[in-house]
C-alpha cells in the first residue's frame, strides 16, 4: 500500500514541478468508472465446484495519473485502480495485488479495462481488453450466493502463454454491480461468488493528480 501511494504521489509532484507543462491527460468519464463497483472493504468469498473456499479482500480503490516513459508525455491518461489482498498459495501469509485497472480513453487510443483477478491458487493472465469489446460481449445471468445477477459477461484469457500453468484461468464472469462474480480454470473446476459483504477498512478511496 505505501508503495502505491508513493508512486501516486510523485506523479502529482512531477506536474507540479515543471508547472504544468506536459501534464495534460484525460481524465475518466462516467461511463468507464460506472465498469468498476468496488468501493473498498469488500470481502468476496468464492466456492468451487469440487468442495474448495476462498476470501479476497478488496483494500483501496485509487484514482491517478502515472508518469509516462521516456519520450512521452509526463503523465498518462487517468487511471482507476483496485488494490486486493488474497492468500499466498506457498506460505501462511497474504499477499497485496492490484485487481483491477480502468484505463482513460483518449484522442488516440480507446479506453482500456485490465482484469488482473487473483485468489490462492488462481490467475487470469490477460492483455488489457478495450473497454467497448467487453461491453459489446453477451449479458447473461448467472444465479450465486448474492442472488441471480443478469448483468453478467463473460471474459475468456486473450493470452494462453501461461495456460499450462495449475492456477492459469480460462475466464473470468464479470457484473458491473458486483465485479467478480465466477471464474473458471484451464483444468475446467468453476468457482462462483458465494457471498459478499463489507469489512472496515483504512479509508483509502482517493484522486491523486492535478
Amino acid at each position: 500500500m505505501r508503495l502505491w501511494r508513493t508512486c501516486l504521489t510523485v506523479a502529482a509532484t512531477a506536474c507540479a514541478l515543471v508547472g504544468g507543462a506536459g501534464c495534460f491527460h484525460d481524465t475518466l468519464e462516467p461511463e468507464e468508472l460506472a465498469w468498476n463497483p468496488y468501493r473498498g472493504g469488500e470481502t468476496l468469498v468464492f466456492t468451487s465446484d469440487r468442495g474448495g473456499r476462498d476470501t479476497m479482500l478488496v483494500r483501496a480503490v485509487i484514482r491517478g495519473i502515472y508518469p509516462g516513459g521516456v519520450g512521452t508525455p509526463l503523465l498518462a491518461p487517468e487511471e482507476l485502480m483496485v488494490a486486493g489482498t488474497f492468500t499466498d498459495p506457498n506460505h501462511d501469509r497474504s499477499l497485496d495485488g492490484v485487481l483491477l485497472e480502468i484505463r482513460a480513453r483518449t484522442l488516440r487510443e480507446p479506453a482500456e479495462i485490465n482484469f488482473r483477478f487473483a485468489a490462492e491458487n488462481a490467475r487470469f493472465h490477460a492483455d488489457p481488453y478495450r473497454l467497448d469489446s467487453v461491453a459489446a460481449l453477451p449479458v447473461t445471468r448467472l444465479r450465486t450466493g448474492a442472488g441471480v445477477l443478469d448483468d453478467v459477461r463473460v471474459v475468456v484469457t486473450n493470452t494462453f502463454r501461461y495456460a499450462d500453468r495449475s492456477n492459469a484461468v480460462r475466464s473470468i464472469s464479470w457484473s458491473r454491480r458486483y465485479g467478480y462474480v465466477a471464474f473458471e480454470k484451464m483444468d475446467g473446476e468453476r468457482w462462483t461468488l458465494e457471498q459478499m459483504y463489507r469489512v472496515p477498512v483504512e479509508p483509502y478511496n482517493s484522486r491523486v493528480g492535478p
